[in-house]
């Protein structure tokens, strides 16, 4: 139903774009979850500072739990 355009005023391809409208197709090195972990040293690699890292791991989501719902 999002894909139709329901909820806005043009359609929506979703991840994907115009010319190649549909789901992205996963990373070839994320061949099932127990790889998540791998997410953690990429961010790292790619020049990510460790607290950056966290608060994409979680930490800004924890940080917004905490704000709207206390401790």
């Amino acid at each position: 139903w999002m894909r139709q355009g329901y909820w806005t005023r043009g359609v929506d391809f979703g991840a994907g774009s115009a010319a190649r409208p549909g789901k992205v197709p996963k990373p070839e090195w994320l061949a099932s979850p127990r790889h998540l972990a791998a997410v953690s040293d990429a961010l790292l690699e790619v020049g990510f500072r460790p607290e950056e890292r966290d608060k994409i791991l979680g930490g800004n989501w924890l940080r917004l739990f905490r704000d709207v719902f206390g401790r």
